[in-house]
């Protein structure tokens, strides 16, 4: 199991590969867009284990100790197939740069970016694949990636509240409208500057033809802890 809480969504980037390949960061987060706040990682024998923890995580107490019962999304990490990468995992281990420098990498789009990624052609899907799994190689041996993974598609999602006496109540599919994660990558690096280098390579990512894709992938550092006026 791994869990973590993201830093403030005000200390968010949006990064794309510019011309050049170097990166471009598009500012802080839009007020108005949903945003992560932090997740849990479990291995659990069924689906239906994954929803009960989903919901004892939504009822954590708001204000007055009332539970506040938030929408958890519930995904599956994406199994072998035409689509997949390999995904990664490493040991947690010390940070490498001078204070907590470890971040997460972003990358969605919605149910029609997805239906379309699930028309290209073979070749074009494979070139994607290779892709990615070189940068993970090379992320990987250089001691920068935590983890990576991609997750199943928008239409496999639950949303979680807790009911009143705790069962999990799950909302269906995913609003076709809505953005939506696809896969993210964990790195342990010195600086930002270079999770947005990151981030950029994994911007442009070959799309059909060949042609880099340049999509947007948000970058989040993670906590070390809640902040020490909380603790």
């Amino acid at each position: 199991m791994s869990a973590e809480g993201l830093a403030n969504p005000h200390e968010a980037r949006i990064v794309r590969a510019g011309h050049d390949g170097t990166p471009i960061t598009d500012g802080v987060f839009p007020e108005s867009k949903e945003f992560l706040a932090g997740y849990w990682i479990v291995e659990v024998p069924t689906p239906e284990r994954a929803y009960e923890i989903a919901a004892g995580a939504s009822a954590g107490p708001g204000p007055g100790g009332v539970p506040m019962n938030m929408p958890i999304e519930v995904r599956q990490h994406g199994e072998a197939g035409a689509f997949a990468c390999q995904s990664v995992k490493k040991p947690v281990r010390e940070s490498k740069g001078a204070q907590h420098m470890k971040f997460i990498l972003l990358t969605g789009g919605t149910q029609a970016a997805w239906d379309s990624f699930s028309a290209w052609p073979r070749k074009d899907v494979q070139a994607y694949a290779a892709f990615v799994n070189a940068l993970n190689k090379e992320l990987g041996e250089s001691g920068e990636l935590v983890a990576a993974e991609g997750l199943t598609g928008p239409d496999q999602a639950k949303l979680v509240r807790a009911g009143k006496n705790g069962a999990p109540i799950t909302d269906g599919i995913f609003p076709e409208a809505k953005e939506f994660l696809a896969g993210y990558w964990i790195v342990d690096v010195e600086s930002p500057e270079r999770a947005y280098e990151i981030a950029a390579g994994a911007s442009a990512a070959p799309g059909p033809g060949g042609t880099p894709m340049n999509n947007p992938i948000e970058v989040r550092q993670i906590m070390s802890g809640p902040p020490e006026d909380l603790l």
